[in-house]
């Protein structure tokens, strides 16, 4: 059990990881379509951050 605890809390952090990616890309873009697409900005930023915070949350709290 201790390995889906794991998986689970491997699989938060790395959607939060993605997030925080597509969020720098939504405000700078590729070559040639720059488009300061700031609400998906932050949509993405406060989706990342959720997830990142509760992967550190629940696998703080499977330590105890």
């Amino acid at each position: 059990m201790v390995g889906t605890k794991f998986g689970a809390n491997m699989f938060k952090i790395g959607l939060a990881l993605i997030c925080m990616i597509l969020a720098a890309g939504s405000i700078d873009g590729p070559t040639g379509h720059e488009m300061n697409n700031w609400g998906q900005c932050f949509a993405f930023m406060f989706a990342g951050l959720f997830f990142g915070i509760w992967g550190l949350m629940t696998g703080a709290a499977d330590e105890n």
